[in-house]
């Protein structure tokens, strides 16, 4: 097992792979849906390597809860 952000995980490779987010209302009570990187230009391209970093499984643990995420009133 091993604990990395994002950026520190090109060319790594495990049987299963554990994407955790986390989940928190600014000040003005709105999620501001702020993903470091993955935010920016080419943040594709780094969901695209955590994801095939994983050979059989990959799971993602949110405290996001869907109905915040989901509603563009939120953005």
């Amino acid at each position: 097992m091993f604990i990395k952000n994002l950026e520190n995980i090109q060319g790594d490779e495990r049987d299963v792979i554990i994407l955790s987010t986390t989940y928190g209302i600014g000040k003005d009570r709105k999620f501001a849906q702020r993903f470091g990187p993955i935010n920016h230009t080419n943040g594709y391209k780094l969901l695209n390597v955590i994801i095939t970093r994983a050979k059989y499984k990959v799971y993602v643990c949110t405290s996001i809860p869907e109905k915040v995420f989901m509603t563009t009133n939120h953005i």
